[in-house]
């Protein structure tokens, strides 16, 4: 406590606000501290279903948004293009979207006062892998489909 400059209050003293002592009641800080720890442990328990939980949300949206494109996948396939580059077109896309959406996020936080901004990158590179891990598999799921059977059906 000297180190960070308060001192020691003297229990003969007349109450008052001006100084730089602290005053600290051992039940409180203990059960505060307890608390903190078991938040922290709790955190720690819950932090890989949530991670989980937003990969699972994150493919289903991507999912979704890709089986409304299907036709337009056909039609690249049709004309011509490969897996691979109609793959990159589409996941390219879905980068760039997001990307705008974690720089604009990113921005609001700081300007709202977020502190640190080093765990909005993290997290907004997680999403990012998230995006791109769900893509990667709706691509893969609409691509197992046979090109010409896809073609006939009419939905």
């Amino acid at each position: 406590m000297k180190k960070t400059g308060y001192l020691s209050i003297a229990p003969g003293a007349v109450p008052s606000r001006k100084g730089n002592a602290l005053l600290f009641e051992d039940s409180t800080f203990i059960k505060t501290a307890t608390n903190l720890e078991d938040n922290i442990r709790l955190f720690k328990i819950f932090l890989p279903v949530l991670l989980g939980a937003l990969l699972v949300v994150i493919y289903l949206l991507v999912n979704m948004l890709m089986q409304s494109r299907r036709e337009e996948y056909l039609l690249y396939r049709v004309m011509g293009m490969r897996r691979r580059s109609v793959g990159v077109l589409f996941c390219l896309e879905h980068i760039l979207i997001a990307l705008g959406g974690v720089i604009v996020s990113l921005i609001l936080s700081m300007i709202m006062g977020g502190k640190s901004w080093m765990q909005g990158v993290v997290l907004s590179l997680l999403v990012l892998l998230c995006i791109f891990v769900g893509t990667m598999i709706a691509l893969v799921s609409i691509g197992r489909k046979s090109l010409m059977l896809a073609v006939q059906k009419n939905d």
